[in-house]
């Protein structure tokens, strides 16, 4: 069993070395699910949008799904991850993310950015009304003044 794993884990380590670092870019994409990722994200998107647009029609949001494409975003997002994450960290993050732990962070991600972005929302509204209310009651606090004209 051990001489398996062993075989296996030198088999690994071996595609992973002969993947360019965009063969591997796209690899951990596809490991991470940020396709099917992106989906979740653009519903949420629209559904928050619809809300505060509520006179825009379906047809509108049908078209922006349309024309919000996945492949497009993912090819742009190749030279970040090529900009951000070296060889050998792109290597330890598809090995990483296919384990039964990184397969856990993949699936509850999305979720949690949801939950997330909501907390985000309350949050800098909270943070928003407090400064707010601290100009108002401080008048030491002042808006800068107006630019100088020649």
């Amino acid at each position: 069993m051990k001489k398996f794993f062993l075989f296996f884990g030198i088999l690994s380590l071996s595609f992973l070395s002969a993947q360019s670092k965009t063969e591997k870019i796209k690899e951990l994409m596809t490991l991470t699910k940020m396709m099917e990722n992106m989906d979740v994200i653009i519903n949420y998107f629209i559904e928050t949008n619809q809300k505060n647009y509520p006179n825009s029609s379906p047809e509108f949001w049908k078209e922006f799904r349309n024309e919000a494409t996945k492949k497009d975003l993912i090819n742009l997002l190749i030279p970040v991850y090529d900009k951000n994450f070296s060889e050998k960290e792109l290597e330890d993050m598809i090995t990483f993310y296919k384990t039964p732990s990184g397969q856990a962070v993949i699936t509850k991600m999305p979720q949690i950015y949801i939950e997330s972005s909501k907390v985000g929302e309350v949050w800098g509204r909270e943070i928003g009304e407090k400064i707010a209310k601290k100009i108002n009651e401080n008048s030491t606090y002042s808006s800068p003044p107006p630019p100088k004209r020649n």
